[in-house]
Parts: structure tokens; C-alpha cells; sequence
């Protein structure tokens, strides 16, 4: 889901669930909900969950791979005029 991609990335820009939810008018459980979604998706972890929120090994590996879908997404959704990008993205790795 590219909607839980822009989550992560958020979140690992961020290095916060709290500040991520804020930036993307989430509540925390939600964001908290979209992590814990692509880490049974994946079979991963994508953070560390003591301080900081900094992405675990795995999660480093996601993170260019989330970033080049959602600049494809939106490249995608600008040919194609529409205003939101929908649908499922799966990443196997």
C-alpha cells in the first residue's frame, strides 16, 4: 500500500511515530499500525525499538526501495491525472 510506504519513509525522516502521525494528519496508533503491517508483509523489522526510531538492518534495505515506488506512484499519477495514488504495492526482498 503506498499509503503505509509514505509512513515509513515519513517515519524514518523523522525518526518518530508521534512526529510522523502529525505530519501526515495520523493518529499514532495508525502509524504504529502501518509499521507493524509492512513488517508482517515483509517478515521483517523496519525499526529499532529502543530510542530513536532509526530503521533496523532490513528497514535500511527498504528504505530506497520505498522511496523510488513513491516517486514512481506520483510520476505515475501525474501522466495519468489523477490526485491520489491507490492500490497495493508488494516488495519482496
Amino acid at each position: 500500500d503506498v499509503k503505509n510506504l509514505e509512513t515509513f519513509v515519513m517515519v524514518n525522516e523523522l525518526k518518530s511515530f508521534t512526529l510522523a502521525a502529525g505530519r501526515l494528519g495520523y493518529t499514532q496508533s495508525t502509524v504504529i499500525l502501518s509499521d507493524q503491517t509492512i513488517g508482517k508483509e515483509l517478515s521483517i523489522p523496519l525499526f529499532e525499538r529502543i530510542g530513536n526510531r532509526n530503521p533496523d538492518n532490513e528497514g535500511e534495505k527498504l528504505l530506497p526501495l520505498a522511496q523510488q515506488i513513491l516517486r514512481l506512484a506520483a510520476e505515475a499519477t501525474h501522466i495519468s491525472g489523477n490526485t491520489a495514488p491507490e492500490g497495493l504495492v508488494r516488495i519482496a526482498i
